[in-house]
């Protein structure tokens, strides 16, 4: 069975830039500007990831921040996730950051999760368009899930408990 996220013949985007926006990988060469743009709005960012999630947690460092862009960076390049930090078109202030990962829910093949800075929230609902449109237009996938925003949380919780439960 072959269990990659994505086809091997398949070239990761290294940038997308589309109205508003523009999506360089989550690296160390944006750690900076990504701990500020998470520090901004810390309140707005709980429970992002679902109900169950303590990110980001009150105590984030610039020091955590950065052993987590080493999590990102590796995941990329071996091609198990991709996360994009998400900037003005300018490129001079990040916004937030979208994760495309693969899906728990044999339903989906990809999940994302996406987030905009609170001082740019009226931002928010192109940035989602534009998530898609990218999705749908240049990746693989032909069912993605958009977790706490398209699909409800607690029917993505027992999509992920029903998934968990056939995989014993």
């Amino acid at each position: 069975m072959d269990n990659q996220f994505v086809p091997n013949t398949f070239t990761v985007p290294e940038t997308y830039n589309a109205n508003s926006f523009s999506f360089v990988p989550l690296s160390n060469k944006v750690v900076e500007q990504d701990y500020e743009a998470v520090m901004s709005s810390v309140q707005k960012l709980k429970g992002i990831f679902g109900k169950g999630s303590n990110w980001p947690s009150d105590g984030l460092t610039l020091a955590k921040n950065k052993e987590d862009m080493k999590v990102h960076e590796r995941e990329f390049r071996q091609r198990e996730a991709f996360a994009y930090s998400i900037f003005d078109v300018n490129k001079t202030k990040c916004l937030g950051t979208a994760y495309i990962d693969p899906s728990p829910s044999v339903e989906f093949e990809s999940m994302v999760h996406f987030w905009i800075r609170e001082d740019s929230s009226h931002l928010e609902s192109e940035l989602a368009d534009t998530i898609k449109y990218w999705l749908e237009d240049a990746w693989p996938f032909k069912n993605v899930a958009y977790p706490g925003r398209d699909i409800a949380w607690s029917k993505w919780d027992a999509l992920v408990h029903k998934a968990t439960e056939n995989s014993l």
